[in-house]
């Protein structure tokens, strides 16, 4: 049984649901797998705990939304 794992930061139950039904029919199309046979795992980490380019995920939203509002 092929198994889809995804880390990310917190999702809300909407987001986690499309999500699993998109990543699973994409997988089934690629691989002509049947999507019954998919399994999908969602770790989720608070954005204080996830990091990239020295900085925090929280601080990289707050930057990026205050870039969005100067345009």
């Amino acid at each position: 049984m092929p198994v889809i794992q995804l880390s990310t930061g917190k999702l809300s139950t909407d987001m986690k649901r499309t999500l699993i039904k998109g990543l699973t029919g994409v997988a089934s199309e690629v691989t002509g797998t049947p999507e019954k046979y998919f399994s999908v795992v969602i770790a989720e980490f608070e954005d204080t705990n996830l990091g990239s380019g020295g900085e925090t995920a929280q601080e990289i939203k707050i930057r990026l939304l205050a870039e969005h509002e100067a345009h």
